[in-house]
């Protein structure tokens, strides 16, 4: 192998050599998880934007387990969310567990340690602020937008990614769902009549496009759903997953089983939708009333036969 040089025709220092190797690898990471684990383009970018900031933390040193160790106490001082932290760490340690498989390393992938998840109830809106939040809506594109979101239960990222040949008759194809996997959701007639009415004259294109006609961002769609959310006076920290979480614990809370929430949700992993169980006590007692009061009385029935 040919050592780079510094543009004076004398070689790099081994730091800079390092440097692109570490670069070269992981690009050679991110190659097989597109093409080779199927992962979405929005979690090529988030791996690559984590490990391009953690390499330059490297700034050209050796990888060692003493230096994730570091950055990761590095990370702790940065004042990140526990989801956030735990996604940075456990991306790292995929890259390294890429790199023990293919043995250019010696760090173990079960040596890195990333903190457990605990469970933390999901926000969501309840019914009454779902209408002051649709109520300060004036904009027609937003309006429907925001009732797809909340009727639906897509990701934000397949929101952007919808075009208007997606909608059927009171659904949706998702054709850009995470880890690349197709799903149909479904949307209440308020949705389809609000998105009818948006939609109506205007040509093919995205679903929901920004003001020059262009593919909307992300960011724009959270800083809209912030936006409204502070001007109906709604006292919760409202992002535009809290819409994705109202649709589903709305769903639960109508009684519909875990099993089909998940589905139109597109996990993966049913774990991921307990995620959304919030029953309050008297929901709960209910429950536990109409199964086991039957079961006992059954019970109680044979017991005097």
């Amino acid at each position: 192998m040919i050592s780079p040089t510094n543009g004076t025709g004398n070689k790099g220092s081994p730091k800079d050599t390092r440097r692109k190797v570490i670069g070269v690898e992981i690009e050679g990471f991110l190659h097989f998880l597109l093409y080779r684990k199927g992962a979405s383009k929005t979690t090529i970018d988030t791996y690559k934007s984590i490990l391009t900031r953690f390499e330059e933390y490297l700034g050209g040193r050796e990888l060692t387990l003493e230096e994730i160790d570091n950055y990761a106490i590095h990370l702790s001082t940065r004042d990140l969310k526990p989801k956030t932290y735990r996604c940075q760490l456990n991306c790292i340690r995929s890259y390294v567990k890429y790199l023990w498989i293919k043995d250019k390393t010696k760090i173990k992938p079960e040596s890195i340690i990333v903190p457990k998840e605990t469970f933390v109830e999901a926000e969501f809106l309840l019914p009454e602020e779902v209408a002051r939040l649709l109520r300060v809506v004036k904009s027609k594109r937003d309006r429907a937008m925001l009732l797809v979101l909340l009727s639906s239960g897509v990701r934000v990222s397949e929101l952007t990614g919808l075009r208007r040949e997606d909608m059927l008759d009171r659904s949706i194809i998702v054709r850009n769902g995470k880890g690349g996997k197709p799903r149909v959701v479904f949307i209440t007639k308020e949705a389809e009549d609000a998105y009818r009415d948006y939609h109506r004259g205007m040509e093919p294109g995205w679903m929901f496009p920004n003001c020059n006609g262009e593919r909307m961002s992300r960011q724009y769609v959270a800083r809209l759903v912030k936006r409204y959310s502070l001007l109906a006076g709604i006292q919760k920290s409202v992002h535009t997953h809290t819409l994705r979480h109202t649709m589903a614990t709305t769903m639960l809370r109508n009684g519909a089983r875990v099993d089909d929430v998940s589905q139109i949700l597109g996990h993966t992993n049913i774990r991921n939708t307990m995620y959304y169980l919030h029953y309050s006590n008297d929901l709960l007692k209910k429950a536990y009333e109409k199964h086991m009061e039957k079961q006992s009385q059954t019970c109680y029935n044979k017991s005097n036969v």
